[in-house]
């Protein structure tokens, strides 16, 4: 009924013509005829009418062209229809869909017939493949192949050494496969001992955007269809078979995985020898698949690509080799290794070498390093071999370089010859190079002639009267290049020591050649002799001139020997004088020049006294004398009394009545004059001289009442020292004015030395007084019984006092440690220790010479100082008293210079006392110690905190080895150390430990700092903070773990959050240190059981050597600690 109604309704509409169209409408413009009556005429009224028709407009939709209306709608018509598979979608326009294709969808498509996905039918018969695929050869119609291959994102291998003793990778190398495009990588390497091996693989197949799958493909997928990793070991040797093993990450009966594919394999036990020569390939390889299934059920499958990259590993063991090796380099040209154009130059540094090859992998590079050496004037050496100051690096083609230091000094250049592998060879020659220095001239130590007198300031000789006279000329410390000197330019060079030497690699160790160094070098490792950086002088002995000046002789100089010293005979006469020029020529080439002057004579002065004027002033009289010596002029007279009775010589302050005086004139001056004579060197003297006598000076008591003559004997030196005397009588001396003065003067010195003061006898008194009281008050308490009281009542307080300070914090061990863990007894013992014989190891005052301050304590100075042995200047330390110093310092001071030198001995890991002075008075005794210019141990850890390279912790295994071995050595002395820390360890230049801080010292004083130390608890044995008797080997043990705590923490301060005074009850609890980063397995093992709360269970010196040696011998490799931490 409801269906009747709707019809009804749309017959209504479609009747009144009001329905509205969608779709596709179109619109025109219709008309409508009207007709009207209108009046043809009019008067008073219409006479007539008459019709007409007039016309309206409107639009009308309708369905456009090609469009017909359905239900309202317009939808396109299709006059001759779609086939019945199509859908008409615009006038005469059929969709036919992917089957069938044509105007009328009367053809059928090729999907229709064959299935084209992932492609598209452009016509009938043929497939347009989507990107990434493609067609079989043979197969024009179906896009069954992947063309685009699968990449291979990330290909590396690791290869590793596992020390299962230590539970740790001791080193690691890592191939990764570029990502650049290439798919091989060869890589060289010069190791080649590994036990495990890691490898991982990334792939990925990237299609892009497929086309939207067709209603007959129900389902599809594309991606890696395999992958897997070959390695295969090719060996060098054709006797020694080929090794493959593969490592399957997909295989073929898998489902293609669409996303990416990730392969990694662990091998724990790489069991393969690597020779020299030997490649070690990886070849890791995908490849692509895929399928569709259709509605029919069938399965397409997609044949792929296969993308691949490949690793290999090609080992060289053999290091560059040099023509000079094998005595090919030929005769024609010259092939240095590595030669320096000039090695002693003040001009920029040319270097050149050639010859190198390579017998595997070829030349890679060169490396050139260029350090400038220090050490001061006995040795040098790369002061830091790991750091140059200069360093360059070269493609295999370059042959030379040209350096220009930026300062004076001694330098070493090392050439490092790198191969593909790099296996590197190293060579090593030094140059000096100084543009900026001279030779300067010493006013403190003259040139001058050692045969004349010293009274004439060296000016003056005698003459030999039976043949040449002997001139010997003495230059000593005169001329001098500070800046060799100081820098050592000259002396010894240390060979480079090798660096990166392990246990474990033997192919990375840095150790430069012996063999080739070039034969033509000048600059050489051998001290080249010199005196002051001076290494040659000449000299030349001319006659003197008058009135000349003197000018440099141009020629017959003398090459002398390096020595500042010569002698040489000359024929002269009295009244010649003589030159000796001196020339001195450093290696650079710099010279200068100087010269002293003797002159001659043998005869001896004139003298004669002109008169003696009595009483001339109130208490002096004065006498005139004439002074005359031609040749060499006078250079001082002296005066001496004796009694005329008695004989005996008056005591007088001064005996030089006249010093050497001249005038300032001319000879022609002195001839018109008269007064004052002229000598061959021009210094003109006078004749006439006059002497005040202080009466006083001849005063003695006997004199007073007896009549005393004196003879008073003047003699007159000349500057060759030969002298004349002559003789005056002086009559009735206690009759000479002003002697009552004298005598009153006298006797007062007299009572001011021998007199007692006042204050001083009261004291006596009282004392004595006191005295009798104190023995008067023993007996009272004697008979009365109660001496006994006080007795008991004076122990009873001393048991409460030393109760008190058993309590305390540690008071007991506070003194023996102060003391350095001696009893005053032993102070006093090595404080008086006498010899027989002289030690060999005392020192003469004038052999040492102090240079800079280094630190003033309580107790002493600490000197850079030289000391001369063999004659050779030593750089060492010097350790003296302050010079307020008291007798109990002295005792000290030679306590310990006794102690180091009869019970410590030497040993390469303890600080050696080189020497001491026990014989200057002024000074007091000196201790002389070997220098360590590189501080303690702990500053070395704070300046190399940031700097941990494998180099760097080397060096801390090497510290705690020596200072084992150092403690050990001491333990067999019977020495315990009790202050062994990380400060207390020094570094020589070579840093080589030296253990210090022990022996005997005050009770409150550091002497060797202004500051007062505290008592180092975080270091001493628990038993021994309270108990010093305690002290053994095994708290040192104990201190000896906190330190090497220290060392592998790099200077950290020890239990950094608990304070000293809660340690102790931290300690008993069980806390203690953990192990540091860079401490292995086996040496916090040692820490461990050094810290054990019973001394009885820790382990000994030697059982702690013991462990660390045997842990690297069973390594393989007993060279770990190089020679110089070896046994003694």
């Amino acid at each position: 009924m409801k269906q009747i109604i709707a019809v009804c309704f749309v017959l209504a509409i479609v009747a009144s013509g009001v329905y509205t169209l969608t779709g596709t409408v179109c619109s025109r413009t219709a008309t409508h005829v009207h007709v009207s009556r209108y009046c043809k005429f009019w008067f008073l009224g219409c006479w007539a009418w008459g019709t007409r028709r007039y016309w309206s407009y409107y639009r009308v939709e309708y369905c456009c062209r090609g469009y017909r209306s359905i239900y309202g709608r317009c939808d396109p018509h299709c006059p001759r229809g779609c086939g019945g598979v199509g859908t008409c979608v615009a006038p005469s326009v059929c969709n036919c869909g992917q089957t069938h294709t044509g105007p009328n969808c009367g053809k059928p498509q090729c999907s229709y017939r064959f299935p084209c996905y992932p492609g598209i039918c452009s016509l009938p018969d043929h497939c347009e493949c989507a990107d990434s695929f493609g067609k079989r050869r043979g197969e024009s119609k179906k896009c069954n192949e992947i063309t685009k291959r699968p990449s291979v994102m990330i290909a590396n291998a690791s290869l590793e050494y596992y020390d299962n003793d230590r539970q740790d990778i001791i080193y690691s190398v890592t191939v990764v496969a570029p990502d650049n495009g290439t798919n091989t990588l060869t890589w060289w390497s010069n190791i080649g001992k590994f036990n495990r091996f890691d490898i991982a693989m990334e792939a990925f197949l990237d299609l892009g955007e497929l086309p939207h799958r067709p209603e007959y493909v129900r389902s599809d997928k594309f991606g890696i269809k395999s992958a897997h990793i070959d390695y295969t070991i090719t060996k060098a040797s054709h006797s020694v078979p080929n090794a493959t093993e593969r490592v399957i990450c997909q295989t073929a009966n898998q489902e293609p995985e669409s996303g990416v594919v990730n392969c990694a394999k662990h091998v724990p036990f790489f069991g393969y020898r690597l020779d020299n020569g030997d490649v070690f390939t990886m070849r890791f390889e995908v490849a692509s698949g895929g399928y569709m299934r259709l509605s029919d059920g069938s399965r397409t499958n997609f044949v792929g690509k296969t993308g691949a990259k490949e690793i290999r590993m090609k080992f060289d063991f053999i290091p560059p080799y040099h023509c000079r090796d094998d005595n090919t380099c030929g005769t024609v040209h010259e092939k240095p290794p590595l030669q320096v154009v000039n090695d002693i130059t003040r001009d920029p540094v040319a270097l050149k070498w050639s010859g190198w090859g390579d017998m595997l992998s070829g030349l890679d590079s060169y490396v050139l390093e260029v350090f400038k050496l220090s050490g001061g004037g006995i040795f040098l050496l790369e002061k830091d071999p790991l750091k140059p100051t200069f360093v360059y690096e070269f493609s295999p083609d370059a042959r030379d370089h040209t350096v220009t230091p930026k300062e004076p000094g001694m330098y070493s250049a090392i050439l490092g010859v790198k191969d593909r592998a790099n296996n590197t060879r190293y060579v090593r020659e030094l140059f000096l190079y100084d543009a900026t220095s001279d030779i300067s001239k010493d006013s403190l130590h003259p040139l001058h002639v050692a045969s004349a007198s010293r009274e004439s300031n060296y000016q003056w000789q005698v003459p030999n009267k039976k043949g040449k006279t002997s001139i010997e000329v003495d230059w000593t410390g005169h001329f001098i290049n500070k800046v060799h000197q100081e820098g050592g330019f000259l002396a010894d060079v240390r060979d480079y020591p090798p660096q990166l030497k392990n246990k474990y690699l033997d192919t990375v160790e840095k150790a430069v050649s012996t063999t080739l160094k070039n034969p033509s070098a000048t600059r050489t490792s051998d001290r080249i002799p010199n005196a002051n950086g001076i290494m040659r002088f000449q000299l030349n002995v001319e006659n003197f001139l008058k009135n000349v000046v003197p000018k440099p002789p141009t020629a017959s100089w003398r090459d002398m020997r390096i020595s500042e010293n010569a002698t040489v005979d000359e024929s002269v006469s009295r009244g010649d004088c003589v030159l000796a020029w001196v020339r001195a020529y450093d290696i650079i080439g710099n010279n200068a020049t100087d010269y002293g002057m003797v002159c001659f004579d043998d005869s001896p002065p004139v003298i004669t006294v002109t008169s003696f004027e009595r009483d001339f002033e109130e208490i002096s009289s004065r006498i005139l004398l004439r002074t005359l010596d031609r040749d060499s002029g006078i250079a001082m007279v002296t005066w001496s009394f004796r009694d005329n009775v008695t004989q005996e010589t008056i005591d007088i302050h001064d005996n030089i009545a006249v010093t050497r005086k001249t005038v300032n004139s001319t000879q022609e001056e002195c001839d018109t004059i008269g007064d004052c004579y002229c000598i061959n060197t021009g210094e003109c003297f006078p004749e006439d001289n006059q002497l005040d006598i202080d009466h006083c000076i001849l005063y003695q008591p006997r004199i007073e009442n007896t009549e005393t003559n004196y003879i008073m004997t003047l003699t007159a030196f000349n500057q060759a020292m030969q002298n004349m005397s002559t003789e005056y009588f002086i009559e009735n001396v206690q009759n000479l004015n002003g002697m009552d003065y004298c005598a009153r003067k006298f006797r007062e010195r007299l009572v001011l030395s021998e007199a007692l003061t006042s204050g001083g006898i009261s004291g006596i008194v009282i004392s004595g007084i006191l005295f009798l009281g104190i023995v008067f008050i023993l007996l009272f308490l004697i008979k009365t019984g109660r001496l006994r009281k006080v007795s008991e009542r004076s122990q009873e307080g001393i048991r409460s006092i030393r109760r008190s300070i058993r309590k305390g914090h540690g008071m007991d061990g506070l003194a023996s440690y102060k003391t350095g863990g001696f009893d005053e007894d032993d102070i006093y013992m090595y404080g008086h220790q006498t010899y027989e014989h002289a030690p060999d190891w005392i020192i003469r005052p004038e052999d040492l010479t102090l240079n800079n301050l280094i630190l003033i304590g309580k107790f002493a100075k600490i000197y850079e100082a030289s000391l001369l042995q063999s004659g050779q200047q030593q750089a060492v330390v010097a350790k003296t008293l302050k010079t307020d110093f008291t007798e109990q310092d002295s005792v000290l001071m030679t306590a310990k210079i006794n102690f180091f030198g009869t019970k410590v001995g030497r040993h390469s890991c303890v600080l050696e006392m080189v020497g001491a002075i026990l014989d200057d008075e002024k000074m007091g005794p000196v201790m002389v110690l070997e220098r360590c210019g590189y501080g303690s141990v702990k500053d070395w850890l704070i300046n190399n905190k940031d700097r941990t390279a494998d180099s760097t912790i080397d060096f801390l295994f090497r510290f705690v080895y020596s200072i084992v071995q150092g403690m050990e050595y001491l333990a067999g002395r019977e020495i315990t150390h009790m202050r062994l820390a990380a400060r207390n360890v020094l570094l020589t230049d070579k840093l080589e430990t030296k253990i210090a801080g022990f022996g005997p010292r005050h009770g409150d004083d550091e002497e060797d700092g202004e500051k007062k130390e505290r008592i180092p608890i975080k270091w001493i044995a628990p038993e021994c903070v309270s108990n010093s008797k305690a002290a053994s080997e095994k708290s040192d043990v104990w201190s000896n773990g906190v330190v090497m705590w220290e060392i592998f923490s790099f200077g950290e301060t020890p239990y950094p959050k608990i304070r000293s005074a809660d340690l102790s009850r931290a300690l008993k609890k069980g806390e203690r240190l953990r192990r540091p980063e860079f401490c292995d397995k086996t040496h916090y093992d040692i820490m461990e059981r050094s810290w054990n709360m019973k001394p009885a269970q820790r382990p000994t010196f030697r059982e702690v050597r013991e462990q660390i040696e045997n842990e690297f011998n069973a390594s393989g490799d007993v060279d770990y600690y190089d020679a110089n931490f070896a046994n003694n």
